[in-house]
């Protein structure tokens, strides 16, 4: 599709029986609020990952339930080259959780003093790995700013990890 035009979106997914969908909130929140959902046949359809921004869990639960979808949460940032967290093939997390670290990446999370803080405590992300960016093209104030002294990536985002390994996304660093 050139651009999204939701009747467009539904009519492949009837068409092609399109069983995984990757999409934004807002088209999910269309999903949920659209009359013109009920016209098309999306029963093909068996998970959608969604990321970009938070979903509300109450949206999450309604989506699950009218349609019988596997809901799954990431979480990423296009200086990581997308994704940083996602929960695995197979498993079903309900608590609204963006999943584990990918493979071959390192994370922290720290305070505002840029103390690493326990499990279950909030901190910024701050992420290491072969998925990182070097850095902005032509920009060394921006690339200077977006890593720390050790070479960590700041990610302005805040989260909470358990002691299993899972993240939730709590809020985004004032700046």
């Amino acid at each position: 599709m050139e651009s999204f035009e939701l009747r467009k979106f539904l009519s492949a997914i009837e068409r092609y029986k399109i069983t995984n969908l990757q999409i934004a909130p807002p088209i999910l929140i269309m999903l949920d609020k659209r009359p013109e959902v009920k016209d098309y046949d999306l029963s093909s359809v068996r998970e959608i990952v969604c990321g970009a921004a938070p979903v509300p869990l109450e949206l999450q639960a309604r989506i699950s339930q009218r349609f019988g979808f596997k809901f799954t949460i990431g979480w990423g940032m296009t200086e990581l080259t997308c994704t940083g967290t996602s929960i695995p093939g197979g498993m079903t997390e309900n608590s609204g959780s963006v999943g584990f670290l990918l493979p071959n990446i390192d994370a922290k999370l720290v305070d505002e003093s840029g103390y690493e803080v326990a499990n279950g405590q909030r901190g910024e992300i701050l992420i290491k790995g072969p998925n990182v960016c070097l850095g902005y093209w032509r920009k060394p104030d921006a690339t200077k700013s977006l890593f720390d002294e050790e070479g960590w990536l700041q990610t302005g985002d805040v989260a909470i990890k358990n002691s299993d390994g899972l993240f939730w996304i709590v809020d985004r660093k004032k700046v």
